[in-house]
C-alpha cells in the first residue's frame, strides 16, 4: 500500500546481509595475509614454523582481537560456532582437496606401493582407533560410544605441514608417497568408522563390533564403486563429445571435468556413503582415463586450476580452525587432552612399526627403520578431525572438539615444526630428482591394452 506524503520516513536500519559481506571480506583478507606469510616462510627456508601453523595462528589472533570488541562480546555462542560450519566444510572446502589429492598422485610410485599404503591406511587406522578407544574408555569419563567416535575422528591424520616440508626439501619419493597415500586413504577409513559408530544402535557395546566391521566393508566397497562409475561416465562424455579433436573449447572441457569431479563428492552423500573414498578414486581414475581424452591446452589449464582451488581451500580450512579455537578452547579438559595426545602417539607407534615389519616381508625394497620413524612422526591431525568433532552429538561435543583442537595444535606446531630436524637426524635423503609420472606400465599388460582401446581413445594428451 502507498503511504501518505506526510508520513515520517522509516529509520535507516543496517542490512542483515552486511555482516556476512564483512565476514567474507575479512576471510579473504586473512587468506591473502596467510598466503603471503607462507610464501615468506618458504622463501626463507623456515621449516620450524610450518605454513599451516602460521595460518592457524593468524586466524586465532584475529578471533581473539574480535572477542575484545563490543561486537565480539555481544556475539552469541551459536553464532560463533559458525566459524567452522561442517556443512560449508563438506560442501565447498573438502571436495577440491580430496579430488586433487587423488588426481595429483604420482601414479607409478603410488601403484608400486599400493599394497603397503592400503595396509597402513586400513589396518593401521583400525589399530590406532582401537588403541585410542581402549585408552579413552578406560582412563577418561567418556561413555563407550563417545569414546569410540572420538577415537575414530582423532585417528584421521592430516600431515600437511610434514608434506610441505617434504616437497620443499624434495624428500625420497617412496617415503613421500607412503606418507601422502596413507594420509588420504586414512581419512576415508576414519570417516567410515566414525559414521558407523555414530549411527550404531543406542545399546551399542563392544559386542556390536562385528556388525560395525561389516558396515565398514560395505560402505567402503560401494563408495569405491561410486567414484569409479562417475570416472567412467566422465570418460564416456568426453569421448562422445570429442572436444579434444579440435581443441577450440578448453574452458568448456575444464568446466565439465571440474563439474564431474565435484559430483563424485556430493552424490555419494545422498545414500550416506563415504564421499572421501568416492572422490579420491574418482580423481585417480579420471586422471588415468578421462584426462587423456582432453586437449593439451585443457589439460594444462586443469592442472593449474585444481592446484589453485585446493591450495585456497587448505588455507581457508586452517584459518577457520584458528577462528574456532577462541570458542572451543575454554571447554578444554587438560586430562582428556593429555590422554588423547598420548593415545595418538602410542596408537601411531603400534600401527607403523609392526605393520612395516609385516610389509617388509613382501617388499623388494624394505622400509628402513629411519623411514618408519618419519612415518610415525608424520601422524599429524588436522581439519578433518575438527570437522568431525563438531558433529559429535550430545553433551560431550564441546569437550571433544576442544581436545581435538588441542591435539591439532600440538601435532601441527610440535611434530610439524620438528620435521626438518628429524629428517636431518635420521639422515633421510633429500634433494632427490623428480620421477617422471609415467602412467603406463602400472597395470597388467592385458588390462593396459583394454584401457587404451575402450577408455583412452585415439586423442591422447602428451
Amino acid at each position: 500500500r502507498v503511504e501518505p506524503m506526510h508520513a515520517a520516513p522509516h529509520p535507516a536500519t543496517p542490512h542483515p546481509g552486511h555482516e556476512v559481506f564483512f565476514e567474507v571480506g575479512l576471510l579473504v583478507i586473512l587468506s591473502v595475509i596467510a598466503l603471503a606469510v607462507g610464501q615468506w616462510l618458504h622463501k626463507n627456508n623456515i621449516y620450524w614454523f610450518p605454513e599451516s601453523a602460521a595460518t592457524i595462528l593468524i586466524g586465532f589472533l584475529c578471533a581473539l582481537l574480535e572477542s575484545f570488541t563490543e561486537a565480539g562480546r555481544e556475539e552469541k555462542a551459536y553464532e560463533r560456532k559458525e566459524y567452522f560450519d561442517p556443512l560449508f566444510f563438506n560442501l565447498f572446502l573438502l571436495p577440491p582437496i580430496i579430488f586433487e589429492s587423488g588426481y595429483s598422485l604420482n601414479m607409478k610410485v603410488f601403484f608400486s606401493n599400493i599394497f603397503t599404503i592400503n595396509v597402513f591406511a586400513v589396518l593401521g587406522t583400525l589399530i590406532s582407533t582401537s588403541v585410542t578407544w581402549l585408552l579413552l574408555s578406560t582412563l577418561t569419563a567418556l561413555p563407550v560410544r563417545e569414546a569410540g567416535s572420538f577415537a575414530a575422528l582423532i585417528s584421521a591424520v592430516d600431515p600437511v605441514a610434514t608434506l610441505a616440508t617434504f616437497g620443499a626439501l624434495r624428500v625420497d619419493h617412496k617415503l613421500n608417497t607412503l606418507v601422502f597415500g596413507e594420509s588420504v586413504l586414512n581419512d576415508a577409513v576414519s570417516l567410515i568408522i566414525f559414521s558407523t559408530i555414530l549411527h550404531a544402535p543406542a545399546n551399542f557395546s563392544l559386542a556390536s563390533l562385528p556388525s560395525v566391521g561389516l558396515d565398514f566393508i560395505g560402505t567402503f566397497c560401494l563408495s569405491f564403486a561410486y567414484g569409479t562409475l562417475i570416472a567412467l561416465v566422465a570418460v564416456l562424455i568426453f569421448r562422445t563429445l570429442g572436444l579434444a579433436k579440435h581443441g577450440h573449447t578448453p574452458i568448456t572441457e575444464v568446466l565439465i571435468f571440474w563439474a564431474l569431479s565435484y559430483l563424485s563428492f556430493v552424490l555419494p552423500e545422498v545414500p550416506h556413503l563415504a564421499a572421501i573414498v568416492a572422490c579420491l578414486f574418482c580423481g585417480i581414475f579420471m586422471r588415468l582415463y578421462a584426462l587423456p581424452n582432453l586437449s593439451n591446452e585443457a589439460a594444462k589449464h586443469l592442472d593449474f586450476m585444481l592446484k589453485t582451488i585446493s591450495t585456497l581451500a587448505d588455507t581457508l580450512i586452517f584459518l577457520l580452525v584458528g577462528l574456532a579455537l577462541v570458542l572451543y578452547l575454554p571447554h578444554t579438559d587438560m586430562k582428556l587432552s593429555g590422554i588423547t595426545i598420548i593415545s595418538c602417539l602410542l596408537g601411531r607407534a603400534l600401527n607403523v612399526f609392526p605393520l612395516a615389519a609385516v610389509c617388509n616381508l613382501f617388499r623388494a625394497e624394505p622400509i628402513k627403520i629411519q623411514e618408519q620413524g618419519v612415518m610415525w612422526h608424520a601422524g599429524l591431525r588436522g581439519a578433518i578431525a575438527v570437522a568431525l568433532a563438531v558433529q559429535v552429538p550430545g553433551p560431550w561435543r564441546d569437550t571433544i572438539a576442544a581436545s581435538t583442537m588441542t591435539t591439532v595444535l600440538f601435532t601441527t606446531f610440535v611434530l610439524g615444526g620438528s620435521t626438518k630436524f628429524l629428517l636431518d637426524t635420521l639422515q633421510i635423503p633429500v634433494g632427490v630428482e623428480a620421477i617422471l609420472d609415467v602412467e603406463s606400465n602400472i597395470m597388467h599388460p592385458a588390462l593396459e591394452r583394454l584401457s587404451k582401446k575402450w577408455l583412452l581413445g585415439s586423442s591422447v594428451t602428451t
